[in-house]
């Protein structure tokens, strides 16, 4: 979980706020990996928000299911902001 949050905060710190030099080599890095091949493209995207301290909202996590079984993508179970570990 150390490690989890550590490249949490890592990614926060390239993908939030002002581009850097270090933003710019992530970027450049992930045009050689992914499908998206203009760099440019990463400043106009929004990217997924992810907690620093790893929490989770049991609420929107909820609904989420919710909308994967009204899709009948999955079968419905018990709730899920009961059975996040630790209170989160």
């Amino acid at each position: 979980m150390v490690a989890y949050l550590r490249g949490v905060r890592d990614y926060l710190k390239i993908f939030s706020g002002k581009p850097t030099t270090e933003r710019a080599t992530v970027v450049d890095q992930l045009v050689g990996y992914l499908s998206v091949k203009d760099s440019r493209l990463f400043d106009q995207m929004t990217l997924p928000a992810i907690n620093p301290d790893g929490r989770v909202n049991g609420a929107d996590l909820q609904a989420q299911r919710d909308w994967f079984v009204s899709q009948s993508l999955v079968a419905a179970q018990g709730d899920c902001g009961g059975r996040l570990p630790g209170g989160l």
